[in-house]
């Protein structure tokens, strides 16, 4: 394994809340469309499912910025674990939701949390051409 030090980038931490901000303000808009033209319990499923994505991604993104200079192996230790965490997350909010309420819109809770990936994904996408694939800007 290399010892050599990742360079602290502060872009990093930036791109995480922009990110975080960007699933907060989506899940909130999806949740309130679904509540106003549906019904309650379907925004209220929206915003179940919109949160579903959001607290993993909040975790995994304090797990990766929390001390941004270390040793390269352990920067990816750090990632695995994190990525592990999210997976675990997901899995026990899914099932938190699915045990304890009973009155859940399956499509209004999909339909947020897929929106909320959906901005996950094409925001790692614009953030890897903004940064660079070897990580300068």
């Amino acid at each position: 394994m290399s010892s050599h030090t990742i360079d602290p980038n502060p872009t990093v931490r930036s791109e995480v809340n922009k990110l975080l901000f960007l699933q907060a303000a989506l899940v909130a808009g999806v949740s309130s469309l679904f509540g106003y033209f549906g019904s309650q319990e379907m925004g209220f499923s929206s915003l179940l499912g919109g949160m579903i994505a959001l607290l993993p991604t909040s975790f995994y993104g304090w797990q990766i910025v929390s001390n941004p200079e270390q040793i390269a192996n352990l920067v990816f230790r750090r990632h695995i674990r994190a990525q592990l965490g999210k997976y675990f997350l997901t899995f026990l909010l899914f099932s938190i939701t699915f045990l304890f309420f009973n009155q859940v819109n399956i499509i209004a809770l999909f339909s947020s949390y897929l929106f909320a990936l959906l901005v996950y994904w094409v925001a790692l996408a614009t953030f890897k051409d903004r940064v660079g694939v070897n990580g300068k800007s």
